[in-house]
């Protein structure tokens, strides 16, 4: 691979772990179901573990 494809390559896997509600980075990639990250998702359950 080109360095160009191994930067889009990175781009893309950044996007795919970046939720869209509050723009985090969350380390794994985000599960299609949900569309967010689990926080977003859940954010009673953080409460709760607290």
């Amino acid at each position: 691979m080109t360095p160009a494809k191994w930067a889009a390559l990175g781009k893309a896997n950044a996007a795919r772990r970046t939720c869209p509600q509050c723009r985090a980075d969350a380390g794994y990639v985000l599960p299609a179901e949900l569309g967010v990250c689990v926080p977003c998702a859940y954010p009673d359950d953080e409460q709760r573990a607290a």
